[in-house]
């Protein structure tokens, strides 16, 4: 094996657990966005799942 092809397949590693440390990145950080959304107390008259933003008031108007 010559010292280029080494230097491929050190790089297919790297980008392999690269690629693998992203995806497990952005999984665990929907869920935690997801539970954050659940546990966040909705103010009165705020309809089930609107996004409210944290300091804010939401007004409903109908």
């Amino acid at each position: 094996m010559t010292g280029a092809q080494a230097a491929v397949y050190v790089l297919l590693f790297l980008a392999a657990w690269g690629g693998l440390a992203v995806a497990l990145g952005l999984a665990v950080g929907r869920t935690l966005a997801e539970r954050d959304r659940r546990e966040q107390p909705a103010e009165p008259g705020t309809p089930p799942g609107a996004v409210v933003e944290l300091g804010t008031r939401l007004d409903v108007r109908l």
